[in-house]
């Protein structure tokens, strides 16, 4: 019993220095977010999640979402609709660096919702 009471006190402690590591990193984070929306173009979805303190006095940090994250469809979508002539497969992978089955179920879904049509076999068009 007395070795429980050891383990779960090393836990509580291992979670609290864990919380203190986060409180540290969303701090940074506020300050990289203000660096990213000076103009940086090294981030990607700069301004996607913001890290507000709370008031009501407590350590914690709250969290909110000021962005909206680009899912793979709507970057596969992005590529081909920027292509007027179209795009082939192999070369949305490139562009994407998606792998090829997770590029052909895109492109799936993405004729099914009609947003695309094949131009030709294995050319993509927008609709």
């Amino acid at each position: 019993m007395k070795e429980l009471e050891t383990f779960l006190q090393n836990v509580a402690e291992g979670l609290r220095s864990l919380a203190g590591i986060v409180d540290t990193l969303a701090d940074k984070s506020g300050q990289l977010q203000e660096f990213n929306t000076a103009g940086s173009e090294f981030t990607k979805n700069a301004g996607a999640v913001e890290v507000k303190p709370n008031n009501g006095g407590s350590k914690r940090r709250k969290i909110v979402r000021t962005g909206k994250a680009t899912t793979a469809s709507e970057t596969v979508f992005r590529v081909i609709k920027s292509k007027k002539a179209g795009i082939v497969t192999s070369d949305l992978i490139k562009e994407t660096d998606f792998e090829e089955k997770k590029v052909r179920n895109i492109i799936y879904k993405l004729k099914k919702q009609n947003k695309i049509k094949a131009a030709k076999r294995g050319v993509y068009i927008a609709s």
